[in-house]
């Protein structure tokens, strides 16, 4: 049996403001913008993996919503400034 192979990976989400949910990704992650599809923005996270964000999805708020993990190596340095968000 012969399995695809995939270069990359994209998840997409619902939000209900693109441009807070896009200052979030690009000023306090720091990640780039991809593409920007005007109802959707997709964001790098590395080269194979990319996080999109549709202002025609539903948003998911129940008991088990997406759970996102992004891996560094900065752990406390991350938790810290998420922490301080004012």
């Amino acid at each position: 049996m012969s399995f695809m192979r995939f270069k990359e990976f994209v998840t997409f989400l619902g939000t209900e403001d693109l441009e807070k949910t896009s200052n979030f990704y690009l000023n306090v992650l720091g990640l780039s913008l991809y593409k920007d599809q005007d109802a959707c923005l997709i964001f790098n996270i590395n080269n194979q993996s990319k996080i999109g964000f549709c202002k025609h999805m539903t948003v998911v708020h129940q008991a088990k919503s997406p759970i996102l993990t992004l891996i560094t190596e900065k752990v406390d340095e991350t938790y810290h400034k998420l922490l301080n968000l004012d």
